[in-house]
């Protein structure tokens, strides 16, 4: 059978001493967090996806940073966007009757990008963090981007 409902999706932003700063789910369970202030180069992003119709067949936390740098000629920008796991090209679907998980969870510490600038040069990093979950028909779910933000010094 077809599962024609997408999975549900969860992104919560935790700080370097593991204390969650931020959270947000698709569909959407509240207002959106106000950006999330880091005091450390470092968070965890953790991604719970959920189907208890088609299962979930994999699920994935995603971060954009705008790295900012004070350069000998002024300030300059860098710009950075991972995956985990990283994209594939062929679409995500399993196969007619095959057994999978209905939540799924992925949780990893990420650590800013510090060395896109020269030693002694960060300011700040800007950044976004969110999730996505894909069931076993290949419907996905998005959630909001949960934004943060690191200053150096």
């Amino acid at each position: 059978e077809r599962d024609p409902s997408p999975p549900t999706a969860t992104i919560t932003l935790a700080g370097a001493d593991g204390r969650t700063l931020a959270e947000a789910s698709q569909p959407p369970a509240g207002a959106q967090p106000q950006t999330a202030t880091l005091d450390r180069p470092r968070l965890r992003g953790t991604t719970t996806g959920r189907d208890a119709d088609g299962g979930v067949a994999r699920v994935r936390v995603s971060i954009r940073e705008e790295i900012e740098c004070q350069g000998a000629d002024g300030a300059y920008r860098r710009l950075r966007t991972r995956y985990f796991p990283p994209p594939q090209v062929e679409r995500i679907r399993s196969n007619p009757g095959a057994r999978l998980p209905t939540s799924a969870k992925r949780s990893l510490p990420i650590r800013l990008s510090e060395a896109r600038c020269a030693p002694g040069r960060l300011t700040a990093v800007h950044g976004e963090l969110w999730g996505e979950a894909i069931n076993g028909s290949g419907l996905e779910a998005v959630t909001p981007h949960l934004k943060f933000v690191y200053e150096a010094g």
